[in-house]
């Protein structure tokens, strides 16, 4: 061409443009960027560059001195050095191996007339791609890609051919093993590289979420790994290089001083682990995240479009490569990513670099260090515990949080100390009211609305209040942590509390009750509550009472949401494929907004059961009604958290079902006595203590056999015990039977903040399905012996008026 490479500089510079070219192992690029205006100035001076470059002897040896100097330069960078070596023995004799810079004599020798025929052999116009991006009409580039397009075919006429393509590898890595670099500098650099495939192999999507899990950003696992948990790098990073026929994958860090060995050995580790278990689930979120974001921010300029859009015509000679390759990303699973960092990070496969000052360091120690973070640390033999990660934030609110790859929905379970003994004595069923009104509508959504928009998103919401706490309870898809965020601020801070929607709930549980006057099951079972909890809430109905419902309105639910709704009184669990840091700082805001005040006190009873036996007997108008027989114990030790607590839940099973049927009692009561359909013993835990309560329907007449058949079942467990096949039976049964529930996110979400609520720990929730494994036949026939005294126990039973019963 005409132009020298200096007049072609200004000339771009003289509009505001830039000019510039780099070269890669297997392409190069010559770019340009300007205003919109001097389209066809860069176009032209592109074609020039690509086609026609000003090859003068004048003009290559200032350049040469140039690029001597950058070879020199890199040859004082200690991981220059490394990763020539490092490249060197991954691809062996293959092109891939070479410096792109070259060498010395490679520079120093080479002529204008050399230049010019490389030039005529590898940039042919077949293998040019004009690639513009920006707000340039169709027709001006149809116009000037006519007029490279007629540029080419001139020049094309006078060269060869492009020669073949360069052959694929074979047997990488070339040389695996440990590459040191020592020459008495300070800096310090170890990395791990792995051959990889070419871009166009199927398991290139998982590789590269693979590489942003493991070295991408500051919740990246290295970074976490080394940095931050070990401490033994100041940096940590990976990469994937995708060269046509092949590329590597390559892992990094910073050691500091000292530390090569511990860095290596992190690193192996790193690997070992994602080998085997694969990325959770937030991983490959932040992964994904982080992969768009790259994306969004190379669409921000016209040049970085370019370059993609060139790229991947490059790679795949398909523009449209791009969208299914970003597509593929989308698809990749935990597993696919655990499935290829198994195939393609081997560690025989591996090339170890490290560069460092320390001249005591040996290619053995290395060898050694990287050979070890492969091997399995031996198992103490106890039984792994799921990792639950626990906070306080700012506001006082604790949040516990379980992070479960596999699962596709969160579950959010918040329990706070409430209920019935929060209430005030006159307005008995405050409690059951807030729970039906509070999920009626948030901010300016109304409850049809709210509940429309809850369905749509695939979610739920539930509130609940019981004897001793009150619960919110909310399940989502796995991308919708944010609006969970939204809808517990709206919910808790900010409760609409609808006059219209208390209205509805205030009228429900008034029917409820009304209703239950004509259940004997209800009667019976109010009784019995009432009967062991003399003048305590807990004797109340939870739904309240006729009396109590009458003085309830919109002021005394936001009093009581007030009071349960401190920070320092709930307790909030996540469970589900969620990031811990990410739900920490969704729900700060929720904490920081939460009314002040303390806990709400546990408040047990000062007295457990009438203190000598206690019969009562409840009627109802319906003269075909079966009767209803409730008969309870109760004691301060058989509480959450009692002394009694493991084994009343083994006497709870033995008598009525591990799973809430069969037992003892369903044997003698229903199949040999055939004295009901329905019998069944539960455990009533509260916060200070517990009742056992064993129940059943049956004829009027046959009442008081009933209660001899029930109660005979009890005493044979006093007196006779159980035998080890029927304890371990019950055990097993227990905490096997316990483990069905978990398969929801929000079922594990509510024993995670039920454990942080009556527990103290969220992570006592595990031990807490298991207690029932630490009670002994011993404890159970003594507590058996304590509890079934006839004065201890409360009889109460319901029917028709008219029977004699």
């Amino acid at each position: 061409g005409a132009w020298t490479g200096t007049e072609l500089t200004t000339r771009v510079e003289a509009v505001g443009g830039d000019l510039n070219a780099w070269t890669s192992v297997d392409q190069t690029c010559f770019h340009v960027t300007v205003p919109v205006g001097a389209f066809e100035l860069a176009a032209r001076t592109l074609g020039a560059m690509a086609l026609a470059p000003h090859l003068e002897p004048t003009d290559l040896e200032p350049e040469r001195g140039v690029v001597i100097e950058e070879i020199r330069e890199a040859a004082d960078d200690p991981s220059s050095l490394l990763g020539d070596q490092m490249r060197a023995a991954l691809w062996g004799e293959h092109p891939g191996a070479r410096s792109v810079l070259g060498s010395e004599a490679s520079v120093g020798g080479m002529s204008a007339d050399e230049l010019r025929a490389f030039h005529h052999r590898q940039y042919h116009p077949t293998r040019v791609a004009f690639v513009v991006a920006g707000p340039v009409g169709e027709d001006r580039v149809r116009a000037m890609a006519t007029e490279l397009d007629h540029l080419a075919d001139r020049w094309a006429a006078t060269v060869s051919p492009p020669r073949a393509e360069i052959p694929s590898p074979e047997g990488r890595p070339h040389a695996p093993g440990v590459c040191l670099v020592q020459r008495g500098h300070e800096e310090r650099v170890v990395e791990v590289a792995f051959p990889s495939p070419p871009p166009h192999h199927e398991d290139i999507p998982a590789l590269d979420i693979l590489t942003v899990c493991l070295g991408d950003g500051g919740g990246a696992r290295l970074v976490r790994a080394l940095r931050d948990e070990a401490g033994v790098a100041v940096s940590a990073w990976a990469a994937m290089e995708n060269e046509q026929v092949g590329g590597m994958t390559a892992l990094g860090a910073t050691p500091r001083e000292g530390e090569e060995c511990a860095t290596v050995l992190g690193l192996a580790q790193a690997i070992r682990q994602i080998r085997t278990h694969g990325p959770e689930r937030a991983e490959l979120t932040r992964a994904r995240g982080l992969v768009r974001s790259d994306v969004l921010r190379e669409r921000e300029t016209v040049d970085g479009r370019a370059h993609r859009l060139g790229w991947y015509w490059h790679r795949f000679g398909d523009l449209a490569a791009e969208r299914r390759y970003m597509d593929a990303l989308e698809r990749v699973t935990a597993e696919d990513v655990r499935r290829v960092a198994r195939a393609w990070l081997r560690p025989d496969r591996a090339v170890v670099g490290v560069a460092s000052g320390d001249d005591t360091l040996t290619h053995a120690a290395l060898a050694d260090a990287w050979a070890a973070g492969f091997k399995v640390p031996a198992s103490s033999g106890r039984r792994a515990v799921r990792g639950v990660v626990q906070r306080v934030l700012p506001g006082g609110l604790r949040v516990s949080v379980e992070s479960r790859e596999t699962a596709e929905l969160i579950g959010v379970s918040i329990i706070g100390l409430g209920g019935s003994i929060a209430e005030p004595l006159r307005r008995g069923g405050v409690g059951a009211a807030w729970a039906r009104v509070l999920p009626r509508g948030v901010g300016v959504v109304d409850a049809p609305a709210l509940a429309a928009l809850v369905e749509s998103k695939s979610g739920s919401i539930h509130a609940w209040s019981a004897r001793n706490s009150v619960g919110l309870e909310l399940s989502w898809p796995a991308d919708g942590l944010a609006w969970l965020g939204w809808l517990l601020h709206e919910t808790l801070v900010e409760p609409v509390l609808s006059g219209e929607e208390l209205t509805r709930a205030l009228d429900d549980l008034r029917i409820g009750r009304e209703l239950a006057l004509d259940d004997p099951g209800a009667l019976a079972w109010d009784g019995a509550m009432a009967a062991l909890y003399p003048g305590h809430r807990w004797g109340r109905p939870v739904e309240g009472t006729g009396g109590g419902l009458a003085h309830v309105d919109r002021a005394a639910i936001l009093r009581y949401h007030a009071r349960v709704t401190t920070a320092a009184n709930l307790h909030v669990a996540v469970s589900g494929p969620v990031d811990p840091e990410e739900v920490f700082a969704v729900l700060a805001p929720v904490a920081r907004s939460l009314p002040p005040g303390p806990a709400v006190p546990r408040s047990p009873p000062r007295r457990f059961g009438p203190g000598s036996e206690l019969r009562r007997r409840r009627t109802v108008p319906r003269e075909d009604a079966q009767a209803q027989v409730v008969l309870g114990v109760c004691a301060p030790t058989l509480g959450v958290g009692g002394a009694d607590e493991a084994a009343v839940r083994v006497v709870e099973a033995v008598l009525g079902g591990a799973q809430g049927g069969g037992g003892r009692l369903f044997q003698r009561v229903r199949e040999e006595l055939g004295l009901a359909y329905s019998v069944g013993a539960a455990w009533e835990g509260g916060l200070g203590g517990g009742a056992m309560l064993l129940h059943g329907a049956t004829a009027p007449p046959q009442v008081e056999s009933l209660v001899e058949a029930i109660w005979g079942c009890c005493r044979s467990l006093a007196e006779e015990g159980l035998d080890a096949e029927e304890l371990d039976r019950v055990r097993r049964g227990l905490v096997d039977g316990a483990q069905l529930g978990l398969q929801r996110s929000v079922s594990r979400a509510r024993h995670l903040a039920a454990a942080s609520a009556y527990r103290g720990d969220a992570a006592a929730w595990e031990a807490s399905l298991t207690l029932p494994q630490t009670a002994s036949a011993d404890a159970v026939q003594q507590l058996a012996r304590r509890l079934f005294q006839t004065d201890r126990r409360v009889v109460v039973a319901a029917g028709p008026r008219s029977q004699a019963w």
